[in-house]
Formats: C-alpha cells, sequence, structure tokens
C-alpha cells in the first residue's frame, strides 16, 4: 500500500483529538512507505487542518478537489520515491 485516500465531503470539524490522531498517523504512514491524500475537503475542515499544522505535515500537495484527481495522482505516481508526492491537478 503506498496511498490512503481520504475522500473527506462528510468531515465538516475536526476536534482537538482527530488533530492528535492525525498528528501521530500522518509520520506513522510514512515510516510504512506509505502516503495520505484528503479529496473533497470543505473550506472549514482545510482551515481546521491549518490552524493545528497538519495541512503542512500532510503536505498541501496531498489535497485534491476531486476524489478521482487524487486517484489519478496516486496512480500517475507509480513507484516514484516518497517526497516528490503526486501533483495536484489544477
Amino acid at each position: 500500500m503506498r496511498w490512503i485516500d481520504v475522500s473527506a465531503e462528510a468531515i465538516t470539524s475536526i476536534d482537538t483529538t482527530a488533530e492528535s490522531a492525525l498528528h501521530d498517523v500522518v509520520p506513522t504512514v510514512r515510516a510504512h512507505g506509505a502516503e495520505i491524500v484528503f479529496a473533497r475537503s470543505k473550506a472549514p475542515l482545510r482551515e481546521a487542518l491549518d490552524h493545528s499544522g497538519l495541512i503542512d505535515e500532510i503536505g498541501r500537495d496531498h489535497l485534491y478537489a476531486t476524489v478521482r484527481e487524487a486517484v489519478d495522482a496516486c496512480v500517475g505516481a507509480g513507484d516514484v520515491e516518497r517526497g516528490g508526492g503526486p501533483s495536484p491537478g489544477a
């Protein structure tokens, strides 16, 4: 497994417990050679992720407008080494 695509359209907010969990999960996922990407996140969620520092930890380039863009970017990334990551759709 190289990518975890989260369709976040139904997530309207994030509390401190979830923030803490994501701060733990993101590096753990990366330590296992995978990345987390978010698709369809609404402005309030993006603002909360930004405020908590998670948007930079996850990577601004790991946020996509649609699930299709996220999947295409991850599939298109193939065996590219982690670090470059997928490029978000325009």
